[in-house]
């Protein structure tokens, strides 16, 4: 950051010097957000302002410290106009529940309703528990027989859908 000058960590970002800057020359002036990071700093962990005030790298850290913290809250919040920043943390559950709807309707996100996905996790933890109790009893369960995927749920025939689905 040898093209930015002034300000500290707590205070105000830095402000380019060169004009224009060189390509890859960070400067802090143009994140519009640092104030709402350094402020979520001096609320949770001033400590951490201290360090970064002749960092740029730990300055850069906290930047993203601050974003990855606040995109699950805005998404948990449903803050409108952060949409495009939502991120919802669910560690290796989703990837495990796209390989179970992979060959099956729920492959397509689109066909995913709350209602749907529930009966069907439902639906394969009981025809696992009870293939696990034929087990038990001494039944031989093919491989093919026990393997559970969703398919969709049919409405009777003169009956109108139930609210919410689609």
């Amino acid at each position: 950051m040898t093209n930015c000058s002034g300000g500290t960590a707590s205070t105000s970002p830095p402000i380019c010097t060169a004009s224009p800057s060189p390509p890859g020359t960070w400067c802090w002036s143009s994140f519009l957000f640092w104030q709402d990071c350094v402020g979520y700093f001096e609320r949770r962990d001033p400590e951490q302002l201290t360090r970064a005030a002749d960092s740029p790298k730990r300055r850069m850290a906290l930047v993203f410290r601050w974003y990855l913290g606040m995109a699950s809250r805005w998404a948990v919040t449903g803050q409108e106009d952060r949409a495009q920043d939502y991120q919802i943390w669910c560690g290796p559950a989703m990837g495990s529940f796209n390989d179970w709807a992979t060959g099956s309707y729920l492959k397509n996100p689109s066909n995913r309703r709350v209602a749907d996905v529930a009966h069907h996790l439902m639906r394969g933890a009981a025809f696992h528990t009870r293939l696990a109790q034929l087990r038990l009893a001494g039944v031989h369960i093919p491989a093919g027989a026990a393997d559970y995927r969703p398919v969709p749920l049919e409405t009777p025939a003169g009956a109108a859908p139930t609210a919410g689905a689609r």
